[in-house]
């Protein structure tokens, strides 16, 4: 269900930025390169080669196939590197902005304030800890 709601909206905002890569030499859509960044942001690899190594196995590319069918072939990591190096940070806060906004309006989320107010949690080793609200 969520595939169905927000990836063909966030794949729409992907497509609007720019692609400063040189034409004869793209061999995949800047969506694609860009979508399989996050996926390995989001699969927290610590290391290029490690994306590489397992982002890149007939399992994974067979099951990402399935669901999105745009993808038919997984880029190099070096290649998603080079082209987010490209894109200014000020993009990818306005693709940001409008997915938390959309989301945040649409999704009910009001529930889970805590007096009226957004609980932010940090993950700080117990490096410092305060109960109050700030």
């Amino acid at each position: 269900m969520w595939r169905q709601q927000h990836i063909p909206k966030l794949f729409a905002k992907l497509t609007h930025i720019p692609d400063l890569r040189r034409a004869g030499s793209v061999r995949r859509p800047i969506t694609v390169v860009l979508f399989y960044g996050l996926l390995v942001f989001v699969f927290q690899y610590a290391s290029r080669r490690e994306a590489n190594r397992n982002a890149t196995s007939p399992p994974l590319f067979a099951a990402l196939h399935q669901v999105f069918p745009d993808i038919t072939s997984i880029p190099h990591f070096d290649t998603v590197e080079r082209l987010l190096r490209t894109i200014p940070a000020e993009t990818w806060e306005d693709v940001l902005r409008d997915r938390v906004t959309t989301f945040l309006r649409k999704h009910g989320v009001h529930q889970y304030l805590v007096q009226h107010r957004w609980v932010i949690v940090v993950d700080g080793s117990e490096k410092f800890a305060r109960v109050p609200i700030w």
